[in-house]
């Protein structure tokens, strides 16, 4: 896959930096972000040794087997907060 560069206006990149803000002190935004974060730097750097490159891999299969079960859990709680009666 191709990465395809767009274009953010800086008023959407001030957004972008004040909801991580806001969010910053929850344990949970902070596992996400940092998994995006790792995530972006796999798909655009690598090692020079294709073996570290392989190991690096291996890490990355594992944190992404954990982060889908991270999100069947996020899912569950959008869906309870969600359908939730409203008092």
């Amino acid at each position: 896959m191709i990465l395809k560069e767009g274009k953010l206006s800086q008023e959407r990149v001030q957004q972008i930096m004040d909801l991580l803000m806001q969010f910053s002190e929850y344990e949970d935004f902070q596992i996400e972000v940092q998994f995006l974060y790792k995530l972006w730097l796999d798909r655009t750097m690598r090692f020079s040794d294709v073996e570290t490159n392989k190991s690096s891999l291996d890490d990355t299969e594992m944190e992404i087997a954990f982060f889908k079960n991270h999100l069947d859990e996020v899912y569950q709680d959008i869906s309870y907060f969600q359908l939730k009666e409203i008092d």
